[in-house]
C-alpha cells in the first residue's frame, strides 16, 4: 500500500512539472518575426518577438495602462485601447522585507528558459546552442545580487532547441529550483528579438545601456501578485535609474510563474544590441530588485546596521530593509497566491481522483475499488480484496 502510495505521490508531481500552460508560452516564430501594437491613434505602441492576444495588457515606461482589444496574425499587428493611469507603490510599501532572523537577504534564483539567444554584434549570431550571450547576462546580475548579499542559485541547464517546447523543459529548471531553494523571487532572464536595436537602447545616468522589460503571464494563479513584483521593481527604477524600466507586458501564458509568486521573465535588450550594454544593466536591474525584495547594499556585511531612516522616509534601491519591517502590502499579496495555489493543487487531485474513480467504476468491483483509492490516498484502514 505505501509503494502505490509514492506512487500516486509520484503522478501529482509528475502533474506539477507537466501541468500545460496556455499557448502563447510556445508561441515560435522565425527569426524576425514580431508583433506590431498600435494605440487608439494609429501610433506605435510598442513590438513584441511573441504572440499578442486580446487581453493582453501594456503598462507603458510612463505608466499608462492599455489593453489589447484586437489582433490581426496574419498581419502581426494589434491595436490596445488605454485603461488608466497607474500609480505604483513607493516608498516603505514598495519593498518586501527579508525573513526575520535570517542571515542574509534570502535566496533568488535565475535561470535562462532560451538558453541559446544571443546578441548578433557580440556574438555574430543570434542563437548559440551551448550557451548563448544570454546566459553570460544572467549570471552577471546573479554576481551583482550576490554583492547585494543575497543567496543567488543560477541554473545554467541547457534547454535547446529553441522551439515550442522550450517552456515545457525549463519546468523542469524552475520546478528544481523551486523544491530544493524554495526562493524569495525566481528569474527568467530572456532577450528579446524586435530588429529594432533603438528600442531598447538608452541613457540612464548619462551611461548608455540597455534598457529592460518585464514579462508577466496572466494565465495562472499567481498574475496579480507578480504583477506587483513587477511594479515594485519599475517603481524603483523609476525612482533611481529613470528609463531603465521600459515597459511590462502582461500576456496570455503561464510562463512557468504558475509555480511561485515572484517569478518575473525580464527581457535584457534584444538580439540587435552589443551583449556589452546588456552587462552594463546587471549592476542597476539587481539594484532594483533588491529595492523590491528589501537587500542590502552593494559589498554590505548582512550583518551590518545602519542608522534608522526617518519616519516616512523610502528606501533606496540597494539599502538595507530591517527584518523585522515587513511590508504588509505584500504579505498580503502572497498570502493570496500561496491560498490559491493551494487550490490549484486541491483541484488537481480532485482531478486524478475523479480520473481514477472513472476508470473503477468501469471496470468492474465498483465500491471495494472506491473505498480502496480512499484509503490509499489517506493511509487510513485496511486493503480490501
Amino acid at each position: 500500500m505505501k509503494s502505490k502510495r509514492a506512487v500516486l505521490l509520484a503522478v501529482l508531481m509528475g502533474l506539477l512539472v507537466a501541468a500545460p500552460g496556455a499557448r502563447a508560452d510556445d508561441w515560435y516564430g522565425a527569426p524576425g518575426e514580431y508583433y506590431t501594437v498600435y494605440d487608439e491613434s494609429g501610433q506605435v505602441l510598442f513590438t513584441r518577438a511573441g504572440a499578442i492576444y486580446p487581453d493582453d495588457e501594456y503598462i507603458s515606461g510612463g505608466n499608462r495602462l492599455y489593453r489589447v482589444t484586437s489582433v490581426d496574425d496574419q498581419q502581426r499587428s494589434a491595436a490596445a485601447r488605454y485603461i488608466e493611469d497607474v500609480t505604483l507603490q513607493s516608498g516603505e510599501d514598495a519593498a518586501v522585507s527579508a525573513p526575520s532572523g535570517a542571515k542574509d537577504n534570502g535566496t533568488i534564483a535565475i535561470y535562462c528558459t532560451h538558453t541559446d539567444e544571443s546578441y548578433v554584434p557580440t556574438e555574430g549570431t543570434e542563437s548559440v546552442a551551448e550557451g548563448g550571450g544570454i546566459v553570460d547576462v544572467a549570471q552577471k546580475i546573479a554576481e551583482e545580487l550576490k554583492a547585494r548579499n543575497y543567496t543567488v542559485v543560477m541554473d545554467d541547464a541547457n534547454h535547446v532547441p529553441h522551439d515550442a517546447g522550450a517552456y515545457r523543459r525549463s519546468r523542469k529548471t524552475a520546478v528544481r529550483l523551486m523544491r530544493e531553494q524554495q526562493p524569495l523571487a525566481m528569474l527568467d532572464i530572456h532577450r528579446d528579438g524586435v530588429p529594432n536595436a533603438e528600442e531598447y537602447i538608452g541613457t540612464v545616468g548619462g551611461e548608455q545601456l540597455s534598457r529592460i522589460r518585464l514579462v508577466v503571464g496572466r494565465s495562472n494563479q499567481n498574475v496579480e501578485t507578480n504583477k506587483e513584483f513587477a511594479m515594485k521593481i519599475k517603481q524603483a527604477a523609476d525612482e533611481e535609474y529613470p528609463g531603465l524600466v521600459k515597459d511590462i507586458f502582461i500576456g496570455k501564458g503561464s510562463y512557468n510563474q504558475d509555480l511561485m509568486p515572484r517569478a518575473l521573465i525580464v527581457e535584457m535588450g534584444t538580439h540587435t544590441i552589443d551583449k556589452e550594454l546588456a552587462l552594463k544593466s546587471a549592476s542597476k536591474v539587481a539594484d532594483i530588485v533588491a529595492y523590491a525584495l528589501g537587500g542590502a547594499v552593494p559589498g554590505q556585511d548582512a550583518q551590518s546596521t545602519q542608522a534608522p531612516a526617518k519616519e516616512g522616509a523610502a528606501p533606496q534601491p540597494g539599502a538595507t530593509v530591517q527584518p523585522e519591517r515587513q511590508s504588509a502590502v505584500g504579505d498580503t499579496s502572497q498570502t493570496k497566491a500561496s491560498v490559491k495555489g493551494i487550490g490549484w493543487i486541491i483541484g488537481g487531485v480532485a482531478a486524478v481522483g475523479v480520473a481514477f474513480l472513472l476508470i473503477a467504476m468501469n471496470s468492474g468491483g465498483r465500491a471495494g475499488r472506491v473505498g480502496n483509492f480512499f484509503r490509499e490516498l489517506t493511509g487510513t484502514g485496511k486493503h480490501k480484496k
